[in-house]
C-alpha cells in the first residue's frame, strides 16, 4: 500500500514539475538578436493532419511566419536545413516559400541553408536558391538535371490479366483515359506533357538564373553536365561552400554579429577601450547569437498577435455584451408576445439565431474567411484527410455564408478532382456565396485541376502560383470489364438474371452492348457539356472560346494565364489581399480578421469522433456517413465492385504495386458516375501523386 502511495505521490510530483516546466517555457519570451531554424526537407501541408495537441505547421503558417520574421526587429536571420532524397517538395509550393523567402532577405535580414545533397530531385535546389548562401556536404552531390514528366501506362498489364478498360473521354487531351487505354502517349497527350514541362523547365532555368547570377544558357550547360559533385557546383557557381552543417551556423552567425553596432555585439567602443587601459575590469564579454526554432518562434508569435487583438478588442467586447443583452431581451419580448405584431414565427427564429450568435462569441470584426478543399472530391459525407467531400464541404461553406463578420471568402484548392456530382455541389454552393453578397477568391496550391477548377470557376478573382497545375476542364467516364479476370485468373463466377434492358450497365462482369455505349456517349456528352458551360460563365467568355482551351487540357500557371483560366499570379498570401480588397475599405486602424476553415479538431472531438464543423454548422438534418475509400463511393449492391476493391486495396499494400494500384482505383472509381479527374503523371526524378 505504502508503494503505490508513494508511486503515485511520485507520478503527481513528475507530473507537476512538468507543468510547472510548460509554463515556464511557454512564457519565455522571444529573444533579441535571434536566428531562426527551419526544416524544409519535407512538404508542408496545406491543412493540419493532427489535432491542436500535436500541431504540424501548414505552409500558410510557415509563409506567415516568415512575414512575421521579416518585420520582427528580434530576429536577424534564418538557417535551414534543405535538401531530401526521400520526399519531393513540389514546384507551387517551393514558388510559394521562395517568395516569402524574397520578402524576408528585402528585410534586410540573412537566409542561410545547408544540405547533405541535393540527390533527390530539382526542387530542392531549386529553394535553396531563395538563400543568400548555399553550404552542401562533401559527400553530397547536385541532382539539377531539368525537367522530365513521364505517365504510365496500364493497358499491357490488363491484357495480361484479361482486364478491359472501358473508360470514355472528353476529348482528346483528358489524358486520365490513357492510363488504362493506351501502352504510350498519343499525339494529343504528348502536346500536353511537353508544353507543360517546357512550361516548368522555363520557370526553373529563369528563376534559378535570376537567384545565382547565371546565363540560362550556361545554366542549361550545366544542368545537361548533371549531376555535379559538390566542389564542381562550387566551381560553376550553383552553391558557395562545400562543408558540414556547422559552417551554416558559423555563416550566420558572422552576419548578425557583423550587422551589429559594437555596443550590440558585446565588443568595446573606443570610449570603453580607453577607459579599459584604466580599469581593465571593464572588459566587455563577447555577445553570443540566440538559435530559436521556427515552430516556436511562430507559437510564440501568435500568441504576442493574439494579446494584441485582444486588447484592441476591449471596445468590441464592450459592444458585443450589449448587443447580446439586446438579443435576449428581445428573444423574451418576443417569447411573452408582448409584441405581437412582431411575433411571427421568423421574426422569433431570427432572434434566437443571432443570441446563439452573440453566445458563441462573435466580435462583430469583419473577417475573411479561407477554406481549404485539400484532396480528391466525393460525394456524400467524408471527414478524413485528403478528401473534399461535397455535402461536407458545403455545410462549411454554408455556415460561414451565415456568419455576419464574414465579408469576403478565400476558397483555397488543392485538388486534382474527383466526382461530378461532389464538384457540382460544391460549385452551387459558391454561387450561393456570391449571391449573399460575398467576394470570392480562389487560391490554387499544387494542382487544381478538372473538378479543382470546376469548384473554382465561379470565383471573383483566380489566384494561382507559375507552376500550379490546372485546367483540365474535360469529363472521363465508364468501367473496367473483369469477368474474364475474375474468372479465368481468381476462378470467380457470375450469372446473371435482368429484369431491365440495362440492368447491368455498370457492372463489372459483363461489357456494354451497342445501346448501352450509346447511352454512356450521351451521358459523358452531356457532362462535358455542363462542365464547359459553367467555365465559360465564370470566366465572361463564350462557350466555344472556353471549349478550345478545354478539351480535357491540364497548363500550368503561368500557360493558364497567358489563356485566362487564371487571373494573377501568386500564392494564399495574395488571394487573401485582393479579398480585402474586393471586400471593401475598413476605418483607418481596423483589418479584416483571417478565420481558417475547416478548424483542427481537438482532444475531445478526436476521442469522440466528432466533426469541427457539426458543432458550428445548423444542419441538423445532414449526418455524416461512415464510408470511406472506394466502397464509399459506389453502389453498396455492387457486390462484384467491392470484392475487386479488396483485391486492389491489398495490392496496394506491396510499394512496388502502390503507384500501379492507386491508378487503377482511380479508374475503377470511373463506374461511380462521371468524374472531373486529371491524368496522373510524374515530374522530375521522383514519382509525384496526381501532379
Amino acid at each position: 500500500m505504502f508503494r503505490v502511495v508513494r508511486g503515485i505521490a511520485i507520478l503527481a510530483a513528475v507530473g507537476y514539475g512538468v507543468l510547472l516546466y510548460s509554463a515556464y517555457k511557454a512564457a519565455e519570451a522571444i529573444p533579441t538578436d535571434v536566428v531562426l531554424k527551419l526544416n524544409f526537407e519535407r512538404p508542408f501541408p496545406d491543412v493540419s493532419q493532427t489535432s491542436q495537441l500535436f500541431p504540424v505547421l501548414t505552409l500558410q503558417e510557415v509563409v506567415d511566419g516568415l512575414d512575421a520574421a521579416a518585420k520582427d526587429p528580434r530576429v536577424r536571420g534564418i538557417v535551414a536545413t534543405v535538401g531530401s532524397e526521400v520526399m519531393e517538395l513540389p514546384i507551387a509550393q517551393v514558388q510559394e516559400l521562395r517568395d516569402a523567402l524574397k520578402k524576408f532577405r528585402e528585410a534586410h535580414k540573412a537566409a542561410v541553408c545547408h544540405s547533405e545533397g541535393f540527390g533527390g530531385n530539382n526542387s530542392d535546389y531549386y529553394l535553396a536558391t531563395a538563400f543568400d548562401q548555399i553550404v552542401m556536404q562533401p559527400s553530397g552531390w547536385l541532382n539539377l538535371t531539368g525537367i522530365a514528366m513521364s505517365a504510365t501506362f496500364l493497358r499491357g498489364l490488363f491484357e495480361k490479366l484479361e482486364i478491359e478498360p472501358r473508360l470514355l473521354q472528353r476529348h482528346e487531351y483528358k489524358n486520365f483515359a490513357n492510363t488504362f487505354n493506351e501502352k504510350g502517349f498519343t499525339p494529343a497527350h504528348k502536346e500536353s506533357v511537353n508544353a507543360m514541362a517546357t512550361s516548368l523547365h522555363k520557370q526553373l532555368l529563369q528563376d534559378i538564373s535570376d537567384a545565382r547570377g547565371i546565363a540560362p544558357k550556361k545554366l542549361q550547360a550545366l544542368m545537361d553536365r548533371g549531376p555535379l559533385l559538390p566542389r564542381d557546383a562550387r566551381d560553376a557557381g550553383l552553391i558557395d561552400e562545400v562543408a558540414y552543417r556547422d559552417k551554416a551556423y558559423s555563416l550566420i552567425t558572422d552576419y548578425v554579429l557583423d550587422s551589429l553596432k559594437p555596443e550590440q555585439q558585446g565588443k568595446p567602443t573606443p570610449e570603453v577601450e580607453l577607459a579599459k587601459a584604466v580599469v581593465p575590469a571593464l572588459a566587455v564579454p563577447q555577445k553570443k547569437v540566440k538559435f530559436m526554432s521556427f515552430k516556436k518562434y511562430v507559437k510564440k508569435a501568435k500568441e504576442e498577435k493574439e494579446l494584441e487583438k485582444l486588447k484592441k478588442k476591449k471596445e468590441s467586447a464592450r459592444l458585443l455584451a450589449a448587443d447580446t443583452a439586446n438579443f435576449q431581451a428581445l428573444k423574451q419580448v418576443y417569447d411573452k408576445q408582448e409584441h405581437p405584431e412582431q411575433g411571427d414565427p421568423e421574426t422569433q427564429k431570427t432572434s434566437r439565431r443571432l443570441a446563439r450568435r452573440a453566445e458563441r462569441g462573435k466580435t462583430g470584426v469583419p473577417k475573411v474567411a479561407v477554406i481549404y478543399a485539400t484532396g480528391e472530391i466525393s460525394s456524400g459525407h467524408h471527414e478524413k484527410t485528403g478528401v473534399v467531400a461535397s455535402k461536407t464541404f458545403s455545410t462549411i461553406l454554408r455556415t460561414v455564408v451565415r456568419d455576419k463578420d464574414v465579408k469576403a471568402i478565400v476558397l483555397r484548392v488543392n485538388s486534382p478532382g474527383g466526382s461530378a456530382v461532389g464538384s457540382d455541389t460544391i460549385w452551387w454552393e459558391t454561387i450561393r456565396a456570391k449571391e449573399a453578397g460575398l467576394p470570392l477568391v480562389v487560391s490554387m496550391g499544387d494542382y487544381a485541376a478538372s473538378g479543382g477548377y470546376y469548384i473554382s470557376a465561379a470565383a471573383d478573382r483566380i489566384i494561382a502560383q507559375p507552376g500550379t497545375i490546372t485546367g483540365s476542364i474535360g469529363v472521363i467516364f465508364g468501367k473496367m470489364v473483369l469477368g474474364k479476370f475474375l474468372a479465368n485468373k481468381l476462378g470467380v463466377t457470375q450469372e446473371s438474371v435482368e429484369k431491365g434492358k440495362h440492368a447491368n450497365i455498370m457492372s463489372a462482369y459483363y461489357d456494354w452492348k451497342p445501346s448501352e455505349l450509346e447511352l454512356c456517349n450521351k451521358l459523358a456528352d452531356e457532362s462535358y457539356k455542363e462542365f464547359v458551360t459553367k467555365v465559360a460563365s465564370g470566366r465572361g467568355i463564350t462557350y466555344e472560346e472556353a471549349h478550345k482551351i478545354a478539351k480535357g487540357r491540364a497548363w500550368t500557371g503561368t500557360e493558364a494565364l497567358e489563356i485566362g483560366l487564371v487571373d494573377e499570379l501568386g500564392g494564399l498570401s495574395r488571394a487573401v489581399e485582393v479579398a480585402k480588397e474586393l471586400a471593401g475599405p475598413l476605418p483607418p486602424g481596423v483589418d479584416y480578421e483571417v478565420t481558417v476553415f475547416p478548424r483542427p479538431k481537438g482532444l475531445r472531438e478526436l476521442l469522440l469522433k466528432g466533426s469541427a464543423v457539426s458543432e458550428s454548422a445548423e444542419d441538423e438534418d445532414e449526418e455524416p456517413d461512415s464510408g470511406s475509400g472506394l466502397g464509399g463511393l459506389m453502389d453498396e449492391s455492387m457486390a462484384e465492385w467491392a470484392a475487386a476493391a479488396r483485391v486492389v486495396h491489398f495490392l496496394s499494400s506491396i510499394p512496388a504495386l502502390k503507384p500501379l494500384m492507386r491508378q487503377l482505383e482511380s479508374g475503377m472509381r470511373a463506374s461511380a458516375g462521371p468524374q472531373y479527374r486529371m491524368n496522373d503523371v510524374s515530374v522530375g526524378a521522383k514519382e509525384s501523386d496526381l501532379v
